[in-house]
């Protein structure tokens, strides 16, 4: 009896000791120091329409990419994303900035956030809890008798028969195209696309440039497989007014592009623009599927590989009508960021509105929708085409 109970105590003590070291050799991943900003400097007061500069102070626990901004709310006013380079330790960033023209007093945050793969986590852009975001002001004097911008965002509610997704629309009154944006991700079980405050600042800068010509959706929640709703979503945003629709990925939102106007209902879309950025295609034969408008966006110094597939896949679209491939020099993975500094570059959405109006101003004066068939492939056979 007495070997027993010892034995029982043996076994309660050794597994308080597997807990104690589970506890230290796998901790839950915690972003404390792995980006935060230190210290912000910046004027207290400007004149309205004034150029000047902030600088903010940052520290990186270990080498890794970097993206750091100053922020309005969730508006970028200006970024640097540090992609093709790794920054450890204290690091210092300048903002050169100009002051708005409507009088008020500005409240802009500064922060900083280090790209990791953290046990348990999908890779990503982390930062500090407490101090990954500083929040400053400054007053603005002299106002100019100007309009302020005017920055309308709609909750959008989109079901399907596979899913509901909840998109911020970025109303743009003034334009009868709207613009679909997928951007980064990752592959398990199948494309997962992040929701839109994942993406890098830079990546978000030239999203927010597109809407100031274009109306713009990005996604509030992860997107697994988005197959069905982008048609449901496409439906809805010409039920809603637009004529045209713009389904552009970036990355793993590419891919997630690709499984819809190739794989997907094709010609469901043929009046529609499909643009691919930075996107490696696997079997770029596929394209003579495509009935989308065509436009290919990469950067003159990103991996050949994925450059060469997407000009051959640009030859393989034999059944667009117009389509196009645009090369920024400069530039690698984000086409919109300059690889040696990380600094915000606009050519490529200059690029990507070039396209739209130029197949917006060719195209027919009526636009027909098109409703997903019933013939339509479920998600589990989309899935076996990408396999």
């Amino acid at each position: 009896m007495k070997n027993v109970k010892r034995v029982k105590q043996i076994k309660l003590v050794m597994l308080v000791f597997l807990l104690l070291i589970f506890n230290v050799q796998t901790p839950v991943h915690s972003s404390s120091f792995i980006a935060r900003v230190v210290d912000v400097w910046y004027p207290r007061q400007i004149a309205c329409g004034q150029n000047f500069s902030v600088t903010v102070a940052c520290e990186f626990e270990k080498m890794s990419y970097t993206d750091v901004a100053v922020l309005e709310d969730d508006w970028v006013v200006q970024s640097l994303t540090n992609i093709n380079q790794h920054m450890q330790g204290n690091r210092t960033f300048v903002f050169n900035l100009t002051a708005p023209l409507n009088g008020k007093v500005w409240n802009l945050t500064a922060t900083a956030r280090a790209w990791d793969e953290p046990r348990w986590q999908p890779r990503g852009w982390y930062s500090d809890s407490e101090r990954g975001a500083v929040k400053f002001s400054i007053q603005l004097i002299g106002a100019k008798n100007v309009t302020a911008e005017n920055r309308v965002k709609k909750l959008e509610r989109i079901s399907s028969a596979a899913s509901i997704v909840y998109w911020n629309h970025w109303v743009n009154k003034k334009s009868d195209v709207c613009v679909i944006w997928l951007g980064g991700g990752f592959y398990h079980q199948g494309i997962n696309v992040n929701e839109f405050q994942k993406d890098s600042y830079n990546t978000r800068l030239f999203v927010q440039e597109l809407s100031k010509s274009f109306g713009v959706l990005t996604s509030l929640q992860q997107l697994y497989n988005p197959t069905y709703v982008l048609r449901f979503t496409r439906d809805a945003m010409k039920e809603s007014g637009y004529k045209y629709v713009v389904l552009m990925g970036y990355s793993m939102g590419g891919e997630a592009v690709e499984l819809e106007v190739v794989y997907g209902d094709s010609e469901s879309w043929k009046s529609d623009i499909a643009v691919f950025v930075t996107t490696n295609f696997n079997i770029p034969s596929y394209a003579s599927k495509l009935r989308a408008n065509l436009f290919l966006l990469y950067g003159s110094e990103m991996d050949e590989q994925f450059i060469l597939s997407g000009k051959q896949f640009l030859g393989n679209a034999t059944n667009v009508r117009y389509k196009d491939l645009k090369l920024i020099g400069g530039t690698a993975h984000e086409p919109w960021t300059l690889a040696r500094t990380g600094e915000y570059d606009g050519r490529a959405v200059e690029a990507v509105i070039k396209f739209v109006e130029m197949v917006r101003s060719n195209a027919t004066t009526t636009t027909k929708t098109v409703t997903p068939t019933t013939s339509v492939p479920t998600l589990s056979q989309h899935h076996q085409l990408w396999l």
